[in-house]
């Protein structure tokens, strides 16, 4: 075994705290700025108040455009499936019309025009007795709450 010398253990320093002296100076003046400028409180929540409200209507605004580009889109998807759906229909009312067309001059008889002995003539029926309308109460105007 060592023997090893014992140490004396250094005892902890006394801390002194050094706070910061004010010359007369520097408070008189900081003193004098607020009190002879009181409105710049108010100007400063006024200015935050509008940069807020300024913000929200950006945004409001923007959202809005965004929903408006994306309600146009939509509308404008269905409105070009409505154009083809429309020449679809075009190009098939034009090919069924060339097929009778066809079918008509296939059988030799060609078109026919009508005569009025060929037609056939129905007599109009007997006019209705009318219904009676309902009565109906007349409503009182809505009164406003609110106002």
């Amino acid at each position: 075994m060592v023997a090893v010398p014992a140490r004396s253990i250094p005892q902890p320093r006394s801390l002194t705290v050094v706070t910061p002296t004010t010359t007369p100076r520097s408070r008189s003046r900081s003193a004098t700025k607020t009190r002879s400028l009181p409105w710049l409180g108010a100007c400063q929540k006024i200015g935050l108040g509008l940069g807020a409200s300024l913000g929200a209507g950006v945004l409001g605004v923007y959202c809005f455009n965004v929903y408006l580009d994306s309600r146009w889109s939509r509308d404008f998807r269905q409105l070009d499936h409505l154009r083809q759906q429309e020449l679809k229909l075009t190009a098939t009312t034009a090919l069924l019309r060339d097929e009778v067309l066809e079918q008509g001059q296939q059988t030799g008889q060609g078109w026919v025009s009508a005569k009025p002995s060929d037609l056939i003539f129905l007599q109009p029926a007997p006019p209705r007795p009318a219904e009676p309308a309902p009565e109906s109460q007349p409503q009182a105007p809505a009164i406003s709450v609110g106002y």
